[in-house]
């Protein structure tokens, strides 16, 4: 710090002050002492002492400002706060000033000494010069707001265009204003303290009691037996399972250990995760066995630290999901634990007279700890709790809404659960609750499904109990909603595995009667021709014996056929056939596979065939460069998986001659393009039945009308796997004793040549 810029100390003693300066002190002072009383808001009085200031002691400006409000000032014009009064007088730049000064000699100002920098332009640090420039500042005066030891801001003074000394009676004067608003400032402060302290604690006690109501309504919604008990293991209190309890509890057990009301084995469980959970302070969550009304059951308990010494025990009935989960057999044996009479009215005695105690010393803190119990019941529920008014319209809902359905609580508010179900499923419920609502009765375990808000199905379980009031009237229901998604998928897995096997089982059926049937004709005409010519082999022409041994040739060559078909379809569903694409002449192709067919065809059929390829260049642009494009694909050749197209249109070509009368036509016709290949194959033959054509692809199924003609099943089978591998296209058109019609649409690739 320069010297010329070392604050200066003035002497705060008895000294005498103008007359007048006295009186106008007095005036400011006693209207600070009304924002004291209450009569006058600080805020408001700020601007008129700064523009008091300003023209009292003729300054060029009076800047006033709390370290911890907004800051107000007057200048020469106008008491108005610092943003609508900068425009026209430069102030920004002497605000930026005042600031600087303020926190550099902050530890000066905290001692109660005002700051005075009675020094010309030139002479203030080279960071603020710049900035005082337009204002052509010469003097300061910066008196702190003192109350204590904590600086609460300053009064500064400030004047332009020329010089100016400051008299002890004018530091004097600022001084005793400055204290005088220190104390108001201070008083403010405390007040304003006082009174958000005062609404915070009486909202805080209206949400506990709002809370601690809402909280007791849930639980008494809860389904599930709830019951706390402290680290010796004796019950403090309980509730009551809405139904189906899976540990039955009464009154008796208050006051009762673990060991007098339940069975050795649970209690001493529940009893040793009760240590832990209190020692960790995590949930503790177990599952066991019980045996009640002769029957094997399984609860789940969740045990949550609810006080100093004390736990909360949600017992839950878990037997469906166990049996579900594991299919294990109900467990045969089951200890009971009986405790003697006497033992048990001395623990119960004892007990009832500790919890007396207990609730004695606690009574003034069960208030607050309540709120905490029941909110920790609820955030470690599984299950969504809710109300709804008597319009079915959602007035609460637990954080676990978010788990089940993905929506935050308050996005739920407002709307009805139809509004989370598809039309027919709202209608569906809703004539379900309707017969309940009517009588103002409870339900439990309604399946419904709910839609999530990323779009998937929920399946939930709901349960719920009418709400009335004081006089009572309906108000609506209270409840949960249990999610059973995965219980509902597993069981419709079952229903498909049965299903896929019911199918697996018929596919066998039929593979079983195909394989016998056509294996038994060529084996037998195998056998005959072989049989024979064991016995008059000699004796026969050669012409006679040449055409038993061609019989034999076509059976071996018919059943080599039928087992190359179901090799096929094995190698197509195991993913060992693979599109292999090589260059093709498909007119050629067709020609010389048409040729081969019609070589073993004994019904005289006609097959004509046709190929016509469509012009490239309509499916071009028409840019200038569409003649060249087109003559380019006319001179490219096709690549195409040979082998799939042959078994594609080998088999629906022999469909076709087979299924036709004797000499009639069968006609294929091949339409190329640029990115595809087109196949018609017409028949006309008996037709395909419309309620067989939705089955026709399926392995081993044949049309009913096909009667004595032979046949496996296998044919179009293949033709539709080629085609999936192939990623084509089939189409059919067919009727009874006309004739039918398959389309086969395959993509081609080319490779233009050069």
């Amino acid at each position: 710090m320069l010297p010329e810029h070392t604050p200066m100390e003035s002497s705060t003693g008895h000294q005498r002050v103008d007359y007048h300066l006295l009186k106008v002190q007095a005036e400011m002072i006693n209207q600070i002492a009304q924002v004291t009383r209450g009569t006058l808001v600080l805020n408001e009085l700020l601007p008129t002492i700064a523009n008091q200031l300003h023209q009292i002691l003729q300054v060029s400006g009076c800047l006033m400002f709390p370290t911890h409000h907004p800051p107000a000032m007057a200048t020469h014009q106008v008491s108005f706060p610092i943003t609508q009064s900068v425009e026209s007088t430069g102030e920004p730049c002497l605000i930026e000033v005042f600031r600087h000064l303020f926190q550099s000699y902050h530890s000066w100002l905290a001692q109660g000494k005002p700051l005075i920098i009675p020094e010309s332009q030139g002479k203030l640090p080279p960071e603020l010069k710049e900035l005082t420039y337009p204002c052509d500042l010469r003097t300061i005066m910066m008196v702190p707001l003192l109350h204590g030891q904590s600086c609460l801001g300053s009064i500064t003074l400030y004047q332009c265009d020329h010089e100016r000394e400051w008299t002890v009676q004018e530091i004097a004067f600022i001084r005793g204003i400055a204290d005088h608003f220190a104390i108001a400032l201070t008083h403010q402060e405390l007040e304003q303290l006082y009174q958000k302290q005062s609404q915070e604690l009486k909202q805080k006690e209206s949400a506990l009691k709002v809370s601690e109501a809402r909280n007791r309504a849930l639980l008494e919604a809860i389904p599930d037996v709830i019951f706390r008990v402290n680290r010796d293991g004796f019950y403090l209190d309980w509730k009551a399972a809405i139904e189906n309890p899976v540990l039955f509890l009464t009154n008796n057990c208050i006051g009762k250990h673990l060991h007098n009301c339940l069975p050795t084995e649970v209690a001493g469980l529940i009893w040793e995760h009760v240590e832990i959970a209190l020692e960790s302070d995590e949930i503790q969550v177990i599952e066991s066995p019980i045996r009640q009304d002769g029957k094997l059951r399984y609860f789940e308990a969740r045990i949550v630290k609810s006080g100093l010494d004390e736990v909360a025990v949600i017992v839950q009935d878990i037997t469906e999901r166990i049996e579900a989960r594991l299919t294990l057999a109900q467990v045969n044996d089951a200890l009971e634990v009986r405790v003697q009479q006497r033992t048990a009215a001395l623990r119960k005695a004892n007990q009832a007279l500790k919890g007396e105690i207990i609730e004695r010393q606690k009574a003034e803190e069960q208030l607050r700890q309540s709120e905490e119990r029941f909110r920790n019941v609820v955030e470690i529920s599984s299950n969504w709790m809710w109300e709804m008014d008597e319009n079915a319209v959602y007035t609460y809902a637990s954080p676990k809404v978010w788990d089940l359905l993905g929506y935050e609580p308050s996005e739920v508010v407002g709307k009805t659960p139809f509004d989370l179900m598809s039309q027919e499923e709202a209608k569906r419920v809703m004539e379900i609750l309707a017969s309940f609502t009517v009588l103002k009765h409870p339900f439990s375990n309604l399946e419904n499904t709910r839609i999530h808000k990323n779009r998937q199905l929920v399946v939930l379980e709901t349960s719920g109990v009418p709400i009335f009031d004081r006089i009572g009237k309906f108000c609506g229901y209270r409840g949960v909603d249990r999610d059973i998604t995965k219980r509902k998928e597993t069981e419709v897995e079952i229903i498909n595995a049965l299903a896929k096997e019911k199918q697996l089982g018929e596919l066998k059926s039929r593979f079983i009667t195909m394989t016998s049937h056509e294996f038994r004709t060529p084996l037998t005409t195998i056998y005959s021709s072989a049989e024979l010519l064991e016995h008059y082999g000699t004796k026969w022409s050669e012409y006679k014996i040449n055409n038993h041994l061609h019989r034999i040739q076509n059976m071996v060559q018919h059943m080599t056929r039928l087992l190359n078909d179901i090799l096929l379809i094995g190698q197509v569903e195991s993913g060992k056939i693979e599109l292999k694409l090589t260059p093709i002449d498909l007119e050629s192709f067709c020609t010389d596979l048409i040729y081969q067919i019609q070589l073993n065809d004994r019904n005289y059929h006609t097959i004509k065939f046709t190929y016509s390829l469509e012009k490239f260049e309509n499916k071009l642009g028409s840019n200038h460069g569409r003649n060249n494009a087109a003559s380019s694909f006319s001179s490219a050749r096709p690549y195409m998986d040979e082998k799939l197209l042959r078994q594609i249109l080998e088999n629906l070509l022999s469909n076709a001659l087979k299924y036709s009368p004797k000499g009639s036509t069968v006609e294929i016709k091949l339409t190329c393009s640029a990115n595809q290949a087109i196949f018609k194959i017409s028949d006309q033959g008996i037709g395909i039945p419309e309620e067989d054509q939705g089955l026709l692809f399926e392995t081993f199924y044949r049309g009913t009308n096909v009667g004595t003609i032979t046949g496996t099943g296998l044919g179009l089978a293949i033709v539709k796997k080629c085609l999936d591998i192939y990623q084509g296209q089939i189409d059919l058109e067919s009727e009874v004793t006309v004739g039918t019609t398959f389309t086969v649409t395959l993509p081609i690739y080319y490779v233009l040549s050069n």
